[in-house]
């Protein structure tokens, strides 16, 4: 006689609904904040950040706040709207009201305490960037636009679940936590050293269909480095640092790491592969849009306002496959074979395909 302990379909019903109210929230706080948000708001917190990140390199040497330029020991990097983390401050606050488990005042708390948090080390994050630029021009870039990135995600993704846990950290927690970075930073480097042909890759199934989008009229869609250039009709050339999506997916792939372990990965590396899969048909619908957006004439302004909207969904986008993988897994179940000859009882992981 075989019983079979099996999670009910409900489990995953929540999964999927929370997901999609994570994913509507973060919609709408966008589309917040680019409406009732316009340039002069974002430039108000881009001078904060600016001048409470010059306060922090005050000791490390001469440094000057002037405009929306910041200059520490002769290196000067433009305080833009992506240096405010605006967008992850987004994803963790849509994260926080989608959570069903806890009461509203506790939200309330937690997004107020977790946004302070994030925003105080994404300043040090700018300032961390100003040293390296000072010290270690050459290696600014890899600071900037990829290793940064992540680690802010992933303290998104930490700050949150110490906030679901009731601000309880104890020793596995940390191993966890530390485990993603780890996973993170060996990410970074296999991914940057393949950068380019992945890029090459998304082109060329987006160049096609971007010719049908277009109908006809001449373009040129190449990739130059870590970023993608647009020509359409021999205008101006656009750029895309669409690298920075690309680099988000480092997010699920530590996540997986972190939860599932060594032995349980090769379990369900095909999982990982669908996932991998999934991310890499969203960024050609990434290298789409932005040809769309070119080709109807945005203003300059506003595409760069769309850039922070998909890139916040980037990020997102990794967190919401992890948390379906997540449910998946959760179909792992412990079947319990008895054996009533026997008297025996014996356990084995049954993986769901």
């Amino acid at each position: 006689m075989n019983n079979e302990i099996r999670p009910r379909s409900a489990s995953k019903e929540r999964v999927v609904w929370h997901s999609a109210l994570f994913v509507a929230l973060l919609a709408a706080l966008n589309l917040i904040s680019i409406t009732l948000f316009p340039g002069s708001y974002q430039e108000v917190l881009r001078r904060m950040t600016g001048r409470m990140a010059a306060l922090l390199l005050l000791p490390f040497g001469a440094t000057t706040f002037d405009g929306l330029l910041l200059t520490t020991g002769g290196f000067a990097m433009e305080i833009a709207v992506e240096c405010t983390a605006m967008q992850f401050l987004m994803i963790y606050t849509a994260g926080v009201i989608a959570y069903p488990h806890h009461g509203a005042g506790y939200k309330v708390i937690g997004i107020a305490a977790g946004t302070m948090v994030l925003y105080l080390m994404n300043v040090v994050r700018i300032a961390a960037l100003g040293l390296v630029g000072s010290h270690v021009p050459e290696a600014f870039d890899f600071f900037h636009i990829y290793l940064w990135q992540g680690i802010l995600t992933l303290l998104v993704v930490g700050v949150w679940i110490v906030w679901v846990r009731n601000l309880a950290v104890d020793r596995p927690l940390v191993l966890k936590i530390g485990t993603a970075f780890a996973a993170s930073a060996l990410g970074v480097g296999v991914l940057g050293a393949a950068m380019p042909y992945y890029l090459e890759a998304l082109v060329a199934i987006a160049r096609p269909i971007a010719g049908l989008l277009l109908g006809g009229t001449p373009y040129d869609l190449t990739v130059s480095r870590d970023v993608i250039e647009l020509n359409i009709g021999n205008s101006a050339v656009w750029n895309n640092a669409i690298a920075l999506n690309v680099y988000n997916q480092i997010i699920f792939l530590a996540l997986v790491t972190t939860s599932f372990g060594q032995r349980r990965l090769l379990k369900v590396s095909k999982h990982i592969l669908y996932g991998l899969a999934a991310l890499f048909l969203l960024y050609i619908g990434h290298v789409l849009l932005f040809v769309l957006e070119v080709a109807q004439g945005i203003p300059p302004e506003t595409i760069a306002n769309l850039d922070v909207t998909v890139r916040a969904f980037s990020a997102s986008a990794c967190i919401g496959l992890y948390l379906l993988f997540a449910g998946k897994l959760r179909d792992s179940r412990k079947k319990l074979s008895v054996d009533l000859k026997g008297g025996r009882i014996n356990e084995e992981i049954v993986i769901a395909h």
